[in-house]
């Protein structure tokens, strides 16, 4: 795993983030229980 935070799509840190290390996820629920917690600047829930 690259990150620990998972974001919504339009979060200004997503451009930051080369292809190859998205992972995307269906819900919350599902980020959260393959271990990434919620990003602090866009807030996800």
């Amino acid at each position: 795993m690259q990150g620990t935070r998972f974001q919504r799509l339009n979060c200004k840190s997503v451009k930051h983030i080369q292809e190859d290390n998205l992972n995307y996820f269906y819900s919350y629920e599902e980020a959260a229980s393959a271990g990434y917690s919620p990003c602090g600047i866009c807030k996800p829930n």
